[in-house]
């Protein structure tokens, strides 16, 4: 984690916490936070925008920062 305190108003203090989104690997390297999922057809062929670009989404794999959470 990154913690930064900022005092620099008497009447807002307040800090910050980074933490990072990736897991860790049994390994102990560093996960994957996200994947790609391409959007396919009913063909299961993948389909394309206007412009000519294959369709696809952000999956997200770790949901621990969530404010849900």
């Amino acid at each position: 984690a990154d913690v930064a305190i900022h005092r620099d108003h008497p009447d807002n203090p307040h800090a910050h916490v980074m933490l990072t989104n990736r897991p860790f690997n049994p390994d102990g390297t560093w996960g994957q936070k996200t994947k790609t999922e391409y959007i396919l057809d009913s063909h299961g062929n993948k389909t394309k925008t206007p412009a000519g670009n294959v369709r696809n989404r952000k999956i997200w794999l770790v949901d621990w920062d969530k404010k849900e959470k």
